[in-house]
């Protein structure tokens, strides 16, 4: 069996354009978070950039980590100290690329979160989709 390779920079292209990254504010650093290897083979998706996802990423051989919920937001102290320098560690150390996900994977209005949501609910979607931001 052969295994296909796609080459990052076309991955993250793709993922950019299919999910509108550009066009959606967010707190979220959206997209290529922590660039690994050129070429990627095995693509890993989870909810959060945690280093057990990290973990495990090196354990199947991934190249690429997909996350809704990423390491860098708005906000946060962007030093990589602690907690946040594991985890970058882990990446560069395996070539693994992080690219993250938040509003844009929510609002995206066939794969999103909200509407894959109202389709297993039996719901029909009308209107595009969209997220409130503000403080809570």
């Amino acid at each position: 069996m052969t295994i296909k390779t796609v080459k990052r920079d076309e991955l993250v292209s793709f993922l950019d354009t299919f999910l509108n990254i550009k066009n959606i504010q967010d707190d979220s650093y959206n997209g290529l978070q922590v660039e690994g290897k050129d070429d990627i083979k095995k693509v890993i998706c989870a909810v959060d950039a945690g280093l057990e996802i990290f973990e495990k990423a090196v354990e199947q051989n991934a190249d690429m980590v997909i996350v809704h919920h990423g390491m860098f937001w708005n906000g946060l102290n962007p030093c990589i100290t602690s907690w946040k320098k594991k985890r970058v560690e882990i990446l560069l150390n395996h070539g693994i690329s992080l690219y993250a996900a938040h509003l844009p994977l929510d609002m995206h209005p066939d794969v999103g979160n909200n509407a894959q949501l109202l389709t297993l609910l039996g719901f029909e979607k009308e209107k595009p989709l969209a997220c409130i931001i503000g403080k809570y």
